[in-house]
């Protein structure tokens, strides 16, 4: 009931062109987003060095999934060879995975670490907008631009997110999902993912968050 109140207000908030932002806006989108146990959709992904801006640009498509529990589901291919090489990081709550495919037959051996030293799960809490996971790690701003938008900012304050990550942007929709992700990490590069499909607690897909 509290969740369809905060939506309720947020649409009236939105459509007087007066988005919410500092605090009570944070207060507002968490309580709109307090509800949601998954997120799933897909975008664009492209990485950048920022002291080669000449360089072209790394494109490649994500398809993404991501929990509440900190379980995340993520695959990356290339756009122009989707049956080619591929990238799968996956999180199942006990163990985060990373497997490296030569094409979508390939049976590769993965690469396995514990759930509980994976920072990407705490980078992909943006994703889901999950304000509670994000304030453990990040100072949390929320901020209007001069096109009108929202943009979450989030600058690391956990030494361990801080050492691999420098400043993550959200660009939000009018409806408060994410549009852009901007991530700059500490070796001066730029991640960007443009979220092109984006749905709240979708149907579960059986195959996420299986572990290989």
């Amino acid at each position: 009931m509290l969740r369809v109140q905060v939506l309720l207000s947020l649409s009236v908030v939105l459509a007087s062109g007066e988005a919410l932002v500092g605090e009570a806006g944070l207060i507002e989108l968490a309580a709109a987003r307090a509800g949601v146990s998954l997120v799933a959709g897909e975008g664009t992904r492209t990485v950048q060095r920022l002291d080669e801006p000449d360089e072209p640009a790394d494109a490649k498509r994500v398809r993404f999934a991501v929990a509440a529990n900190g379980r995340y589901d993520i695959t990356i291919t290339d756009p122009a060879d989707p049956d080619g090489p591929r990238t799968r990081m996956l999180n199942d709550g006990t163990s985060a995975w990373l497997i490296e495919l030569a094409d979508a037959a390939d049976q590769a051996k993965p690469k396995r670490t514990s759930a509980a030293e994976d920072l990407i799960a705490r980078i992909l809490a943006c994703l889901r907008l999950d304000l509670a996971s994000l304030r453990r790690d990040y100072d949390v701003q929320l901020v209007a631009t001069a096109d009108g938008r929202r943009e979450l900012r989030l600058t690391p304050t956990e030494p361990t997110v801080l050492r691999e990550v420098k400043a993550i942007v959200v660009v939000l929709d009018a409806a408060g999902r994410p549009q852009a992700v901007v991530l700059d990490d500490t070796s001066q590069t730029r991640h960007r993912l443009a979220v092109t499909a984006f749905s709240d607690d979708p149907q579960l897909d059986p195959l996420w968050f299986r572990a290989p």
